[in-house]
This record gives structure tokens, C-alpha cells and sequence, in this order.
């Protein structure tokens, strides 16, 4: 979703990238390689996004124009991110490198050496820094110059993505460990969420940075935390795996898509309704079982939950 959210990008196995306004109408197709694995990120300023499909990262215009191509990785891009004020675009891979490039796909850095596969790279919210995942278990933190600032361990298998809160106060990352961990940016372990099933695959902070939401392999549900590691929302309605999560701007909007080949827009505000009727639903149902005459409104209600 686009940071002003009039735009949506997805990426199917089709050999296809959409391109889609708020109001869910195709604006554009666009040929891609056929990937099963891919990531599209949109730029700060909203007038450009970049793909990565297999090896390549490329620029387009939100007509679903080529802009450029971005070739140096020698295998699987994994992720592609822009630094806040646009101008730097950062790309991690599977041959254990980082690249830099500036806005006209002009490169700058070569991080990495080559030292285990970056799954997923987050600058923060002031540019400065940028956090990456690896294979080995570890999140580095690096400076925007290409600085290698701090190792961060804790995870017991590979770190498949890494973000900074909002306000830049707090780290999370997640992986094959099927836990969410919660840093301060000192690397000071703050919360650690384990309650999916499997791999973490997704998670997202909300823009005001007091919610996170997760997803986990096997598992068609989405996990709502609070920033203090409250389990708060558990929200079913995919058939199938969530691959991936976002907030609209304003925070009142999850956008979620699936394995079951559909993406769902989620009114946050409702569902934090159904949750408390659920709540309601679930204190009747232990109250009916000691009490012969529950109240009739209430059965009604509840039935159909």
C-alpha cells in the first residue's frame, strides 16, 4: 500500500504485478517474472515503487512504467526497502550481500561480504540506521553509510523480517523460531511473543506504533499486540496461510493477503466490536452452564456468533 493509500501493488506466481486504487480498481497489469517469492515496496514521495523477483529489483512509475532495473544481486532479492527521505533504495539477497542504490539505480554500497543470506532490511524513521535479518539468527544494525554498528542474538533460527517502531524507539523481528521479539535500540531484549504454530511469515506495527500485528506459517489467522506484548485480537476470516500484513495510514485499516488467492481489507474499528462481543459471548456461555434461564436478548446475540 502506497503511504498515502490510494494505491495497492500485488505480486501473484501468475507472472503478473497489479496495480490497484484504494477503491479496488485495476489501474494497471504488469509482465513480471513468474515468482513464487517476491517484495514491492513504494517510495515515501508515493510516485514510485520498487519490485524483486528472483534477482532483480526494479523501479516503476504508479502508471506501471519500467523505470529502471537494478542488477548486481547473483541470487534471490529477497527484500527492497527506501530509506525515508527516498533517495536511497536498500536491497538484501540470498548470496549474503546488501546493496545501496540511489533513487536513479546508481549503486553505492556492497554490504555483507557474502556471510549468510539477509532476509528482510528496515531503515529507521530517521534514516540514519538500518536493521537486517540473517539466516545465522542474528539482527545487525548499520549506519546509512554502510557501517556495521551492532549485532543483536537471541533468535534459535533464522530471522526472516526486522522493523522499527514508528517513534524508532523499539526493534522487532521475527523468523523460524515462531516467536516475535521486541528490542530496544540498544539491544536490550523488551517482549517476546510466541503464539503461532509455526514460522513467523509476517508482522507490521501500527503508524501510531501501539499495535502489532503478526502472521505465522499453517495458520489463517492474524495476532493484534499491544507494544507491551498483550495478546489483544485474533482475527479469522483467510482459509488458508496470511503471507503478508499492513496498516493504511490512518491505522483504522489491515490489509492482508493469503495463500487462499484473496486479499481482505479489514475495518479495524469492527472488529475491535466483534471482539468484545465475543468477549460478552463467551462470559454467557460459562454463565449458562450453572444457570437454568439465561437471558433470551443475550441467546439471540450469541447464537449467532
Amino acid at each position: 500500500m502506497s503511504p498515502d493509500g490510494r494505491f495497492i501493488v500485488s505480486i501473484g506466481s501468475d507472472e503478473t504485478a497489479n496495480l490497484w486504487s484504494q477503491d479496488g480498481k485495476l489501474v494497471s497489469v504488469m509482465a513480471v517474472p513468474k515468482s513464487f517469492r517476491a517484495d514491492v515496496e513504494f517510495s515515501p514521495n508515493n510516485q514510485v515503487f520498487a519490485t524483486a523477483i528472483d534477482g532483480v529489483v526494479e523501479l516503476w512509475n504508479t502508471k506501471g512504467e519500467r523505470l529502471h532495473a537494478l542488477i548486481g544481486h547473483t541470487s534471490e532479492v529477497t527484500d527492497v526497502t527506501f530509506s525515508p527521505d527516498g533517495k536511497v533504495l536498500a536491497s538484501a539477497g540470498k548470496d549474503g550481500t546488501i546493496k545501496l542504490w540511489t533513487s536513479n539505480a546508481e549503486l553505492l554500497y556492497d554490504l555483507g561480504e557474502g556471510n549468510g543470506a539477509y532476509n528482510h532490511i528496515a531503515f529507521s524513521p530517521d534514516g540514519q540506521t538500518f536493521i537486517a535479518g540473517n539466516d545465522d539468527g542474528t539482527i545487525q544494525i548499520w549506519s546509512i553509510e554502510g557501517q556495521l554498528l551492532q549485532w543483536l542474538e537471541g533468535h534459535e533460527d533464522k530471522v526472516r523480517r526486522v522493523l522499527f517502531s514508528p517513534d524508532g524507539e523499539m526493534i522487532a523481528s521475527g523468523g523460524d523460531d515462531s516467536t516475535v521479539r521486541l528490542w530496544d535500540t540498544k539491544g536490550n531484549l523488551l517482549h517476546k511473543l510466541a503464539d503461532h504454530e509455526g514460522p513467523t511469515l509476517d508482522f507490521t506495527f501500527s503508524p501510531d506504533g501501539q499495535a502489532i500485528a503478526t502472521a505465522g506459517r499453517n495458520e489463517p489467522t492474524i495476532k493484534i499486540w499491544s507494544r507491551d506484548g498483550e495478546l489483544l485480537q485474533t482475527v479469522v476470516g483467510h482459509q488458508d496461510w496470511v503471507l503478508h500484513l499492513k496498516f493504511s495510514p490512518d491505522g483504522k485499516t489491515l490489509a492482508s493477503s493469503s495463500s487462499d488467492n484473496t486479499a481482505i481489507l479489514w475495518d479495524l474499528e469492527a472488529l475491535e466490536f466483534d471482539a468484545l462481543m465475543q468477549q460478552g459471548c463467551e462470559w454467557w456461555r460459562e454463565y449458562t452452564e450453572y444457570q437454568d434461564t439465561p437471558p433470551d436478548p443475550q441467546r439471540e446475540i450469541c447464537e449467532d456468533i
